[in-house]
């Protein structure tokens, strides 16, 4: 019934702001397959804009579609590759889909964009990699954690 609402939404206002919308609360409805009709046709109306993208990668991603999930995120980064909000967005993104060095990159980038105390760069890194280690091994992560509040409060930063 939902995807149906969202059909007529759509076809009653076939605007870039309509599909996008539409295709956002589809996808926080997990309404996926809606999310990706609306998004794609979102997509084709104004493929510069990589929040459509960004939207795309999240609904391909939870499709378990992970190569198209990966080339929405790649168009989403060329599109903005310094916009501060899709870099947060992509380092979410690739956090939760498991490439942590992408993720990493991305949460720099981030850090850099907002200019952020440089000390801060360092514990978003840290976190990632603890995911990332913490993924692998399976090991517990606080001596890595325990690592990262020494170093802050010495003032280490990147």
């Amino acid at each position: 019934m939902f995807a149906v609402w969202l059909l007529l939404l759509l076809a009653q206002a076939p605007s870039f702001e309509a599909a996008l919308r539409v295709g956002l609360e589809a996808l926080q409805h997990n309404d996926l397959a809606g999310a990706r009709v609306s998004l794609e046709s979102a997509a084709k109306m104004r493929p510069d804009q990589p929040q459509v993208w960004l939207a795309l990668a999240q609904t391909d991603w939870k499709l378990q579609d992970s190569k198209l999930a990966g080339s929405a995120a790649e168009k989403a980064e060329q599109l903005a590759p310094g916009d501060p909000i899709i870099l947060k967005a992509l380092s979410l993104f690739y956090s939760e889909s498991g490439n942590y060095e992408k993720a990493a990159e991305c949460a720099a980038g981030y850090a850099s964009k907002t200019h952020a105390d440089p000390g801060s760069r360092y514990p978003a890194l840290l976190t990632v990699r603890e995911t990332q280690a913490g993924h692998r091994s399976g090991a517990d992560s606080t001596g890595c954690r325990e690592s990262r509040r020494v170093a802050v409060s010495a003032g280490e930063g990147v």
